[in-house]
């Protein structure tokens, strides 16, 4: 199936459009409860596959010692699965803001609950600029349609988001400097 065709590109979302196209109906709690679970252990079983884009936790460790910025996680991914995927690379979800599909359905949403925590968090009314850092093209529009600064990781090398016309794009982490660079370009 090809997500791109989905309206929300979330595990929530994608979870309803499929019970609406095939079943005619939304999923019961328990369905959805069942999914996570089924989708949770087939997750489970391949931790070890999973890998740290080259230097994204080095990344996140500089960021958090700049006092002007501000990190939250929005995913579209369900929390559970989002705290065990980042924790088989090493990294705890729980120490930062963390907005899920567990949230809402609709990426945009789960940004914007992410922002909102995040603004109430450290009490400020407003941020200088704001950037969501992804790899899909539903997170770039997303982006767009919030009107927030987007940097794009193609780690695959696929050009798909230089294709759709993502204008700051790099391969990995490992350019600590220019991704920085490009934050500061966008306020």
């Amino acid at each position: 199936i090809d997500w791109s065709d989905f309206k929300n590109v979330t595990d929530s979302g994608l979870t309803i459009e499929i019970f609406q196209k095939y079943f005619n109906r939304q999923p019961t709690e328990n369905e959805v409860s069942n999914i996570k679970t089924l989708f949770y252990n087939l997750l489970s079983a391949k931790t070890i596959d999973f890998k740290e884009i080259t230097g994204a936790l080095t990344f996140l460790n500089e960021l958090q010692k700049n006092p002007d910025i501000r990190i939250a996680f929005a995913t579209g991914g369900w929390k559970e699965t989002a705290l065990l995927k980042a924790k088989s690379i090493g990294l705890n979800l729980n120490r930062f803001i963390l907005k899920t599909s567990n949230n809402h359905f609709e990426r945009g949403k789960i940004i914007q609950l992410a922002i909102e925590e995040s603004l109430i968090t450290n009490e400020l009314n407003k941020f200088e600029s704001i950037t969501y850092i992804g790899d899909g093209s539903w997170d770039f529009i997303t982006s767009q349609k919030l009107g927030i600064d987007f940097i794009g990781i193609d780690y695959h090398g696929t050009d798909k988001l230089k294709n759709i016309g993502v204008e700051k794009i790099y391969k990995d982490f490992n350019d600590f400097e220019s991704i920085i660079e490009a934050f500061s370009s966008s306020s």
